[in-house]
């Protein structure tokens, strides 16, 4: 398994993925800080759960149409937070819902 950093705005990602023989897992000079790592992992679903909104809402609600998503967040010993490769695994399960925009209701007749 392999680790990539990227960044979504300002705040660092690091993506696991399926590792070919060419890459290693690097040393990391990061020390253990649990109470971060958990700050960090509601940090990073909330910054997942906005940016999929941004970039897909208008598209979905242009459509009337909706999205699921599933993912998983997890740290690792270091407390470094991860999206993980598989939706099922990891210290929190997420599923990020872009419902359809609902019809205005009619209004009621008066009397």
């Amino acid at each position: 398994m392999a680790n990539y950093l990227t960044f979504m705005g300002e705040q660092q990602v690091l993506l696991e993925a399926p590792a070919s023989g060419a890459f290693a897992k690097s040393d990391l000079e990061v020390q253990p800080d649990p109470l971060k790592a958990l700050e960090n992992m509601l940090i990073l679903i909330k910054q997942v759960a906005v940016h999929t909104g941004r970039t897909v809402g208008p598209a979905l609600a242009q459509a009337n149409g909706a999205l699921e998503m599933k993912f998983a967040v997890r740290a690792d010993a270091f407390g470094l937070v991860m999206i993980s490769e598989a939706s099922d695994v990891g210290q929190f399960q997420c599923t990020l819902k872009l419902l359809p925009p609902r019809p205005a209701p009619r209004p009621r007749p008066e009397g």
